[in-house]
């Protein structure tokens, strides 16, 4: 089977010349006027270009549009660049912790103070029979 696949290059084209040529300048010719019709007329392109560059894009109207959702867009991202957390806020958070802190100085050692109270809890209990 591998050995088909590599013969099947070469069968393809075969197949392909004997095939028939289509008749394109006959009665069932999809080009009836082909045999006629010569060459086509070449024409300048700078017109085209002149033309093409007066055919308006947009309406006034609607880049006025496009305009100011741009500018409310660019209003929100900004928006969005502010801190999530107030200064006000932030300020009583960072005083709180410092407090907390001040009581407890390894509070916020690996773990945190969640972590070293359920140890020596555990610890206790072992401990006892």
């Amino acid at each position: 089977m591998p050995h088909a696949f590599r013969l099947l290059p070469f069968l393809l084209p075969a197949l392909a010349a004997c095939a028939g040529m289509p008749a394109l300048d006959g009665p069932d010719s999809p080009f009836p006027d082909a045999p006629g019709a010569g060459w086509p007329e070449l024409i300048e392109l700078d017109p085209m270009l002149l033309e093409a560059r007066q055919i308006p894009t947009a309406e006034t109207a609607e880049i006025a549009r496009l305009a100011r959702r741009a500018a409310r867009l660019r209003r929100r991202a900004r928006a969005l660049e502010r801190p999530v957390i107030e200064p006000a806020a932030r300020l009583r958070m960072q005083a709180a912790l410092a407090r907390h802190m001040l009581q407890r100085p390894g509070a916020l050692q690996q773990g945190g103070e969640a972590a070293t109270d359920a140890g020596a809890e555990s610890s206790r209990t072992e401990k006892q029979p």
